[in-house]
């Protein structure tokens, strides 16, 4: 995952915003203007009538569109809206002046954001799944979480990890996700304990667990790291280097 600061999704009018586009991966989504629309609530409404009211208490629905300058594409989202003010200085002018900026809090995009690349290498049924949590990742973490649980159950499927078993008394019973994980790890060490990991985390979610969203970008780092490591040509072929120079302790043969 690049170094972008998910953790803070509130953005302002006028702000550049470092997510990256998910068609083209170009950090340069911009708020598009006149094509916001922002409802005030009707709490917030009520409040008007309060003595110390204050544009501050202004609380409203919005839905909107950010545009790609690198690509032209659109994505549409949707969430909660504030204002806060600002002190700004006018060209010629000493005096600073009170500019209210309206604040956006996303809860929705459309298509997602992308917290990491999702490789045509990956399988497209894992890559549904994973999608499907960074599109629940600003409205629910824990179906967020759960998704991730589920793609960790594919990905097993597609590295051949049996899904039953026949109990003695000839029954099929279903492995656990843990158990397909321990086997998994008589094929890959390294990658199985990363899911194990994200495994815990998928639990967390299913059981209703208190999860933050850096619980799940930590999850999204390991899960990244893994398909790299599993699918990537790139991984595949440094770790076929680092193990015939260890086991020869010197300089690879060459052909």
């Amino acid at each position: 995952m690049e170094n972008i600061n998910w953790k803070h999704s509130m953005f302002k009018e006028g702000d550049k915003i470092k997510w990256p586009c998910p068609n083209c991966t170009s950090k340069a989504l911009r708020l598009s203007k006149n094509k916001s629309i922002n409802e005030e609530t009707l709490e917030s409404q009520e409040a008007h009538d309060h003595p110390d009211w204050g544009p501050e208490f202004i609380q409203e629905k919005f839905a909107g569109y950010l545009k790609c300058f690198a690509c032209n594409d659109v994505i549409m989202f949707t969430g909660n809206s504030h204002l806060e003010a600002e002190m700004e200085f006018e060209p010629g002018d000493d005096r600073p002046q009170e500019i209210w900026k309206r604040w956006y809090n996303p809860t929705f995009f459309e298509p997602p954001l992308h917290f990491f690349v999702l490789k045509d290498i990956y399988p497209e049924s894992v890559r549904t799944e994973i999608l499907s949590s960074f599109k629940l990742f600003w409205c629910d973490l824990s179906s967020s979480a759960n998704k991730i649980r589920v793609a960790l159950e594919i990905l097993m499927n597609e590295q051949g990890i049996k899904k039953t078993y026949l109990t003695r008394s000839r029954k099929r019973k279903n492995f656990n996700l843990h158990q397909r994980i321990e086997e998994f790890e008589t094929k890959n060490k390294e990658v199985a304990e990363f899911l194990l990991a994200i495994k815990w985390v998928g639990n967390t979610g299913s059981h209703l667990g208190n999860l933050s969203h850096e619980d799940i970008l930590e999850a999204y780092q390991l899960l990244e790291h893994s398909l790299l490591l599993l699918y990537d040509d790139k991984e595949v072929k440094l770790k076929k280097i680092t193990k015939e120079i260890n086991s020869r302790k010197g300089v690879r043969k060459r052909k």
